[in-house]
């Protein structure tokens, strides 16, 4: 098996509510509500998408629940950095695109740039009514990750 792909199933394993939820039509949320949610998982995204390119493993991690810390060891991490970083090069910025309610969870998305690739989804993913607000699914999606 190619390390691409043993990555992406190994990424797979911890990013599973957010797979769970984007095979379904969310309902899209919209004014305070949306607005909400943005400010809660935009300074969260940040930090998990900074870290990335600063290789800081705690930081990363710091804003996930446990299951998916449990779910996400530092391999996986390296894994996954290397993997965007050799695809579409360092984060560089990021705009909220969307907000919706998929089974249970809110699914904040993010048009994110990178140094090659101009729009890469991102979607972070938490679980509705949990007020600690902890990282429940993360995902990238661009064309050129799916290379």
């Amino acid at each position: 098996m190619n390390s691409t792909l043993r990555t992406w199933k190994q990424f797979a394993v911890f990013s599973v509510a957010a797979f769970l939820v984007t095979g379904c039509i969310g309902q899209p949320l919209e004014g305070e509500e949306k607005e909400r949610w943005i400010s809660i998982a935009s300074p969260i995204a940040e930090n998990i998408l900074k870290s990335i390119n600063n290789n800081d493993y705690q930081g990363f991690t710091a804003d996930f629940s446990q299951e998916m810390i449990n779910s996400f060891p530092p391999q996986e991490f390296a894994s996954l950095r290397e993997l965007l970083e050799s695809k579409i090069g360092k984060y560089i910025s990021k705009t909220p695109a969307k907000v919706t309610e998929e089974q249970g969870y809110i699914v904040v998305y993010f048009d994110a740039q990178y140094e090659r690739e101009d729009v890469v989804t991102v979607k972070v993913v938490f679980e509705k009514g949990d007020e600690t607000y902890k990282v429940q699914g993360l995902w990238f999606d661009s064309p050129k990750l799916r290379e």
